[in-house]
Parts: structure tokens; sequence; C-alpha cells
């Protein structure tokens, strides 16, 4: 599916390819080939013919003999995968908040800006920027914090 000029996606239906007709290594193309891996149907003869057709399915077969066979390895692996996951995590609370922060200091700011330009209220500037009665304290003690 073409999303666009520089992205298309790809669905690969494992389980299709394995009920479909096997081929010989030789005639597969290079996405029938990882399609193959994937499947894991191969007999240990293709598997040897798949890895000396293709470099980068030999290299995989390889990282996974590794992986699969070295208890360390895996635990590394896992715990790797752990700290990625929690750091992706701890980013996308930082962004989460850095927008908030982001946000109430451009409130405030357009609070100070209609109560010295129109010489409204802090309750009329909040009105008029439709601000929820339940934020309302959180605004109003940031922009004590801001005057003083």
């Amino acid at each position: 599916m073409r999303l666009n000029q520089d992205l298309e996606l790809h669905f690969l239906e494992i389980p299709k390819y394995a009920e479909a007709p096997k081929k010989p290594i030789s005639k597969l193309t290079k996405m029938e080939r990882w399609l193959a891996y994937f499947a894991n149907q191969l007999t240990k003869e293709e598997r040897r013919e798949l890895a000396m057709k293709d470099e980068k399915i030999k290299n995989a077969m390889d990282a996974a003999q590794v992986f699969l066979s070295n208890k360390e390895e895996r635990r590394r692996y896992i715990n790797r995968e752990m700290a990625l996951m929690d750091r992706r995590s701890e980013l996308a609370s930082a962004r989460e908040e850095g927008k908030m922060e982001g946000k109430a200091e451009g409130l405030i700011e357009s609070i100070a800006n209609l109560m010295a330009s129109c010489r409204w209220s802090i309750e009329q500037a909040m009105d008029a920027l439709k601000i929820p009665e339940k934020d309302r304290p959180r605004y109003l003690d940031l922009l004590q914090k801001k005057l003083h």
C-alpha cells in the first residue's frame, strides 16, 4: 500500500505463504526468501541453501543462533529492550510535560496581555480564553508567581 511518495507499507502474510505450494530456493524472489526464513518450515538443507543465496538472511540466522543458544546473551537482550522501552517512555512523558508547560506559559502570557491591554480582571481574561474552572486555580498561582 503506497501512502505517499516516500512511504509504502508491505504486509507479509506468513501463514498464507506457508500454505502455498513450495518453490525451490533457487527460484524464490528476495521477498519470498525472507518469507521462507520467517515461516520456519525449511529443512536443514534448504536453510543452508538459503544462507548461501542471501548474506543478510545468513546474518539473521547466525544472530538467531547466538541468541537462542546463549542464556546470558538473551538476558542482556531483554534488559536492553526493557531499558529502551523505559527511555522511550521517559522521553514521551518529558515531551508531554514540556508541551503542557509551554501551553501554560502561553496562556499566562495571554491572560497578562488581556489584563493589560483591555484592563480586564483575571476572571474576565480566563473567561475570554475559555479556561475551564477546574484549571483556573493553577493559572492564578502561575500568574501570581510571574507577577512577583
